[in-house]
C-alpha cells in the first residue's frame, strides 16, 4: 500500500512538471566553475599543481537555460578567462524536444565538434533527505551514479520545473547547482518569459550518436 502511494505521489509530481513547463516558458542563467579534483590537490609536482590550478580555477563559463513550448535550450553564453583550456565533452549546446522524445548535444574533443543525438535519458536520481540553502531557496540533495561519475544535484520543489543544466532533468523541482566530475554549475539568474520562444538546436558538428561518440 505504502509503495502505491509513493508511485502515485512521483507520478503526481512528474504529471505537475509536465504542465508547468507547457504553460510557463522559463529562463535561467547558470555559472559554471571548473573543479579542482583531489587527483591536482594531490600531486607531487609542485610548479604543476600550481599552473594547473591556477589555469582551472580561471576557467569560468555562463550559460543560459531556456524552455518554451515543450522544447528546451542549454547554451553556452560567455567564457571568461581561459586560454587554449580544452575539456573532452566540454562544449557547446544540449537542446530537448519533450514531445519528440529526442535530445541533441554539442560536444567537443580537442578541436572537433560533434552533434550527439539519442533519446532522452530518464537519470535514475537517489534523492536523499539532506537539505540546503541555495539562492534562496530551500533545496534538497539528489545523486546520480553516471557512466562519467556522481553526478550531485540540489534541486528545489519551489520551482515545479523539472530540468537542470547540461540536459540533466527528472527531479521534481528547478536543479538550483549541479555538480559534475568537472564543472559546477550554480544558478545566478531565473526568469518567466514574457512569450514563448522558438528554440533551435545547434547544427554546427558532426552528428553520431552517445555510443558512437564513446
Amino acid at each position: 500500500m505504502a509503495r502505491s502511494v509513493i508511485i502515485f505521489f512521483i507520478m503526481f509530481l512528474l504529471q505537475s512538471v509536465h504542465t508547468f513547463a507547457q504553460e510557463h516558458g522559463v529562463k535561467c542563467k547558470y555559472l559554471a566553475s571548473h573543479n579542482i579534483t583531489e587527483d591536482v590537490l594531490k600531486m607531487d609536482n609542485e610548479n604543476l599543481k600550481k599552473i594547473l590550478i591556477e589555469k582551472f580555477s580561471a576557467d569560468k563559463k555562463t550559460y543560459s537555460l531556456y524552455f518554451s513550448r515543450g522544447k528546451y535550450l542549454f547554451t553556452l553564453e560567455k567564457k571568461e578567462n581561459v586560454d587554449n583550456l580544452n575539456v573532452i565533452g566540454a562544449g557547446g549546446s544540449v537542446f530537448i524536444d519533450v514531445n519528440a522524445d529526442s535530445i541533441i548535444s554539442q560536444e567537443s574533443i580537442v578541436d572537433k565538434t560533434f552533434l550527439i543525438k539519442d533519446k532522452i535519458d530518464r537519470q535514475n536520481w537517489q534523492i536523499t533527505e539532506e537539505t540546503r540553502q541555495i539562492f534562496e531557496r530551500n533545496c534538497v540533495k539528489a545523486i546520480y551514479k553516471s557512466d562519467i561519475g556522481d553526478i550531485t544535484a540540489w534541486f528545489t520543489t519551489d520551482i515545479p520545473f523539472g530540468f537542470g543544466p547540461a540536459g540533466y532533468l527528472g527531479l521534481p523541482g528547478l536543479i538550483i547547482e549541479l555538480v559534475t566530475p568537472t564543472y559546477t554549475y550554480t544558478l545566478t539568474e531565473m526568469s518567466y518569459l514574457a512569450e514563448d520562444m522558438d528554440l533551435m538546436p545547434p547544427t554546427n558538428g558532426k552528428v553520431t550518436n552517445r555510443a558512437e561518440f564513446k
